[in-house]
């Protein structure tokens, strides 16, 4: 009797485990027509809830290098090798905690695939992401301003966050927290991505080691100032 292909959920994928990662082979474990009435990809901030004129298809691999829309950023793009045949891929959503990637033509369950990233969108996006959780963090610190992100987006040609204040921050704040951020991007101050089983091992693991100062002078892309994140992100603040 034969079991049912398994996958790697969102929290495991190759892209978070290993954000540098540009390619890898994957079995096609599902593949599915969107119906022609209803939404290709996501709903609510940055989903797609026009109506689908164009045929499309729900893809769920074994793992994946492409990153699905999440946290204000958008989603990665690539390509599926699939045969002969390079398949496009332009949106990739978060379905719970399932990878879905939306192909304009249908891959067979079981056949391996070649997936590759578009590495330049994704070095952007790695390299912005990180950007706004230095800014947000030197932000809110005491010393500086104490003013917590309230939203962020990942837009071109530009990105922003949202601070709660209605009056307009004063130029000479705006130059020492320029400075200050340039001052982590010279040091190259590294950025830890851990992975925990579960948000109370995350929980746990961050009260340790708030209590023994550890966060000192380091930001994590995954508890910068207390805030999660699943994102990829460069190995530090200088870029790389």
């Amino acid at each position: 009797m034969s079991t049912a292909p398994t996958f790697v959920r969102v929290g495991e994928l190759a892209c978070q485990r290993n954000p540098f990662l540009r390619g890898l082979r994957a079995r096609v474990v599902l593949c599915e027509p969107v119906s022609m009435n209803k939404p290709a990809g996501g709903s609510g901030k940055g989903g797609h809830n026009s109506t689908n004129t164009n045929p499309s298809y729900n893809v769920v691999l074994t793992d994946s290098v492409l990153f699905p829309e999440g946290g204000g950023q958008p989603c990665d793009h690539g390509t599926i090798v699939y045969g002969n045949e390079e398949v496009p891929v332009r949106n990739v959503q978060r379905r719970g905690d399932t990878c879905v990637i939306s192909t304009p033509c249908p891959l067979e369950v079981g056949e391996e695939v070649e997936v590759r990233v578009d590495w330049p969108r994704r070095f952007d996006h790695m390299q912005h992401h990180s950007a706004q959780h230095l800014l947000s963090a030197v932000v809110e610190k005491a010393s500086q301003c104490r003013l917590p992100t309230v939203s962020w987006s990942l837009t071109h040609p530009y990105s922003f966050i949202v601070l709660p204040t209605g009056n307009k921050i004063d130029s000479d704040v705006v130059a020492h927290l320029e400075k200050v951020c340039n001052d982590a991007i010279a040091r190259a101050v590294p950025v830890r991505c851990d992975m925990y089983p579960s948000k109370e091992a995350y929980e746990q693991a961050l009260r340790e080691k708030v209590e023994k100062g550890r966060f000192r002078g380091k930001f994590s892309a995954v508890a910068q100032h207390s805030i999660r994140c699943h994102w990829t992100h460069p190995h530090h603040h200088g870029g790389g």
